[in-house]
């Protein structure tokens, strides 16, 4: 079973940019078909490590365009709705992590899945390996003994005629016997 080589950092950084820059999710699963193989285990923890250094991307805005009267205006109507807005925000803060820690809990235990199903994969590749080799001994063994038996059923047809041989000789010399 072919295997593809040692995934880089750097390869799957590059695909993950460009899957990125297409508008795309950049997940495990399509960094893997972008990448044409490898291991579910190795992608995953490339992919934290971009997403932990990603830029993060978020507009700005040039303040000094906007009049001072606006921007208190603004900041005092922030403050409000912040301020309103806070009791739901900390419940909704609260709940997301717990479905944070949830949804890292079920990846942990998916990647190890993974870990253990990529580990018995390579268990069956060398079995599979193992047995076509074995196969082929046994293939040798088989076309070594057809020759040898075939040699011997010569040998044996070859001995057969010789004892016809000597039978009739041996009848031959018989009725000369008794002729005598």
């Amino acid at each position: 079973m072919a295997r593809r080589a040692v995934l880089e950092y750097a390869e799957m950084e590059a695909a993950a940019n460009a899957l990125a820059a297409e508008g795309k999710a950049v997940t495990a699963l399509n960094l893997k078909e972008a990448l044409g193989g490898g291991s579910l285990t190795t992608i995953y923890g490339f992919l934290s490590s971009w997403e932990a250094n990603r830029p993060k991307q978020g507009q700005q805005t040039n303040t000094e365009q906007i009049p001072d009267e606006v921007q208190t205006a603004f900041a005092k109507a922030w403050r409000l709705a912040a301020f309103e807005a806070s009791k739901e925000v900390i419940a909704a803060k609260e709940k997301a992590a717990d479905e944070v820690k949830t949804a890292q809990a079920k990846t942990e235990e998916a990647i190890e899945a993974i870990r253990e199903l990529e580990a018995e994969s390579e268990k069956d590749a060398e079995t599979i390996e193992d047995l076509r080799a074995r196969v082929q001994e046994l293939e040798k063994s088989v076309s070594t003994l057809s020759q040898d038996k075939a040699a011997a059923n010569a040998t044996i047809e070859q001995l057969g005629n010789q004892v016809k041989a000597q039978q009739a000789e041996l009848d031959r010399l018989h009725k000369e016997h008794q002729q005598d």
